[in-house]
C-alpha cells in the first residue's frame, strides 16, 4: 500500500472505530496479529477492549491535528475529546464525574502492512485532560514570578 493509502487507512480507522465506536469495523482495519505496544497485547479483541475502555471517557469525535507517514509507518497527532460523565480511574484513584468537557493531546504511531494496521504505539498528555477537570491544579512555584522578571530584562 502507498503512503497515501496508509494515511487514509489510519484516518478511516480513527473515524469509524475510535470516534464512532463501531468496534466490529476494527476487524476490517486490524491484522489478526495486531500488536499494541502500549499494553503488550496481541490480537484484535485485546485492542477492542482498550477501545471500549477509552470510549467511556473519550466519547466525542477527535480532531486530527496532523498525520505524517513514511514507508509503512503513520504518525497521528490528535486531540481526543470527551465529556467527564463517567468515573475516571488513574493510578488507583477514582475521580467522580464533573460533567465538564476536556481534551487530551495524543500521538499515535501505527505500522501498516497489506492494507491492515499491524502495530500501535502511543503517548498522551494527560495534563491537558486533568487540568480542565480540576483533578490536578497547576500552581506557580515560589519565586517563579521573580525569575520571569529577571529573564525578561
Amino acid at each position: 500500500m502507498t503512503v497515501t493509502g496508509n494515511k487514509k487507512l489510519v484516518r478511516d480507522f480513527t473515524r469509524e472505530v475510535l470516534d464512532k465506536g463501531h468496534l466490529d469495523a476494527a476487524d476490517h482495519y486490524l491484522a489478526p496479529d495486531f500488536f499494541n505496544h502500549v499494553t503488550g497485547e496481541t490480537g484484535i479483541e485485546a485492542f477492542k477492549d482498550v477501545i471500549r475502555f477509552v470510549r467511556t471517557f473519550l466519547n466525542m469525535p477527535s480532531i486530527v491535528d496532523d498525520i505524517i507517514a513514511e514507508g509503512d509507518k503513520v504518525a497521528l497527532f490528535l486531540t481526543a475529546r470527551g465529556l467527564h460523565s463517567e468515573p475516571i480511574v488513574l493510578q488507583g484513584t477514582c475521580y467522580t464525574p464533573t460533567g465538564k468537557p476536556f481534551a487530551s493531546k495524543q500521538v499515535h504511531l501505527f505500522r501498516a502492512r497489506d492494507g491492515l494496521l499491524t502495530e500501535h504505539w502511543s503517548v498522551r498528555n494527560d495534563l491537558t485532560m486533568l487540568l480542565p477537570l480540576g483533578i490536578v491544579q497547576y500552581t506557580t512555584p515560589a519565586g517563579a514570578a521573580e525569575r520571569e522578571t529577571v529573564l525578561q530584562r
